[in-house]
This record gives C-alpha cells, sequence and structure tokens, in this order.
C-alpha cells in the first residue's frame, strides 16, 4: 500500500491532469527521463529499473531504500511508478517543477476565458469567486501593480512575477545558488515614513532571478 506521506503529497499538489501544467519543453525532458527508467517500455517504474537507472547515473542506493522510495509515492498501490507518479517524485525532488505547476494551475484559474491573459474583470471575478471582496480602486492598484508593459491585460509572465514578489521562487536543488526570502521588498508596500506610491506609479525594481539562474558575484 502507499504511505499516507506520500498519498497526501500525491493530492494536495499532483493530479493526473498536471502534464498540461508543464511548459512543453519540461514535459518532453520529464517524459525522456521517464523512458531512460522504463527499460522494458511497458509504461511503469518498477523498483528494480529505479536502482538500475540510479547505477547508470553512478548511485548507489540500498534496494530497501529504493523499494521505500516506490511504495511512498506509488499511489495506486501497483508495485511500480507511472509518469504521473513519477512527476509527483521529481516535483518533490525538484521544488522548482512543483512551483512552476501551481503558478500554471493559478493563472488558469484567473484567466477565465482561457485566452492567456488576465483582463480587470477576471482579476475581480476569481478574487470573489476566493472569497476576497475588495473594492473597485484596490482591484485597480493591484492592477497597475501588476501590469507591468500598461497595456492593460496581465501576461502569464507579468503574474509569475507578481507571485514570485509574494513568495520568493523554489529553492533550487542541492547544490545550486538559491534567491534569499529576504533579498527584495514586496510591491505595495509602505516606505518608513508611511506614505505609499501614489497609485499608479511605478518604482524600479529588479527581478528575482529566474529559478536556477546564476547570480553575478
Amino acid at each position: 500500500m502507499p504511505s499516507n506521506v506520500g498519498k497526501r503529497y500525491y493530492d494536495n499538489y499532483v493530479s493526473m491532469d498536471d502534464e498540461d501544467n508543464l511548459a512543453p519543453e519540461k514535459l518532453a525532458e520529464l517524459k525522456s527521463c521517464f523512458g531512460s527508467f522504463d527499460r522494458n517500455g511497458d509504461g511503469t517504474i518498477s523498483a528494480s529499473e529505479f536502482q538500475n537507472a540510479l547505477i547508470r547515473m553512478n548511485i548507489y542506493i540500498p534496494a530497501e531504500e529504493v523499494k521505500g522510495i516506490i511504495e511512498e509515492y506509488d499511489v495506486d498501490g501497483n508495485d511500480s511508478l507511472d509518469f504521473s507518479e513519477f512527476l509527483m517524485l521529481t516535483a518533490k525532488l525538484d521544488p522548482r517543477i512543483g512551483q512552476e505547476i501551481e503558478i500554471n494551475k493559478a493563472f488558469k484559474l484567473f484567466d477565465k476565458d482561457n485566452n492567456g491573459y488576465i483582463t480587470r474583470y477576471e482579476l475581480v471575478d476569481a478574487l470573489r469567486r476566493f472569497g476576497i471582496q475588495t473594492t473597485q480602486e484596490e482591484a485597480d492598484d493591484l492592477f497597475n501593480i501588476t501590469d507591468d508593459n500598461s497595456d492593460d491585460l496581465i501576461n502569464h509572465t507579468e503574474f509569475k512575477n507578481i507571485l514570485y514578489d509574494a513568495v520568493p521562487p523554489a529553492s533550487v536543488p542541492l547544490g545550486q545558488g538559491q534567491t534569499s526570502p529576504g533579498s527584495r521588498s514586496p510591491r505595495g508596500s509602505r516606505s518608513p515614513n508611511g506614505t505609499r506610491s501614489p497609485k499608479g506609479a511605478r518604482s524600479p525594481r529588479s527581478r528575482s532571478p529566474e529559478p536556477g539562474a546564476a547570480t553575478a558575484s
């Protein structure tokens, strides 16, 4: 039987349709990786296939530990990992993948007509659906802060950037650099004297690097 920990992580973050919430190139990369583990091509990764793949990468883990990894993420309890379960494991090992999935899910909730942009109406409608009541002025302020290029639409990149302002990019895999959570101030914050920037005004700011990007010394 799959472990409760793995099942809970699966229920909260990964579902059968999450392939649609990854960039095509990332999805192709993960499917290629899955295929390199699935040596017999049956669409699942057994414990022995998983261990052999690790050995080919010069990673040596005892068979019992490999079995435990499979059991933790084996949601359907068939003693192997299908691609959705493999995606769950990968998202846990690399937080950037899990974050990409969550950002794309959130964007789709706001982009009601699925045209790739969020309008002022869609922003207010989504907030109300989430039980967040705002005045028109508050909604306009939030929209103007997010709409970097002032085209009266919020695209995916602008949406992602405003989320990164609220929650710093996910930690990258061990051994690579990561952005410090305290390295930037939230947009819309008050100055030390308690004043707020005029509505619609933009102050120069630097973006945090995309997850995995090199940071200048």
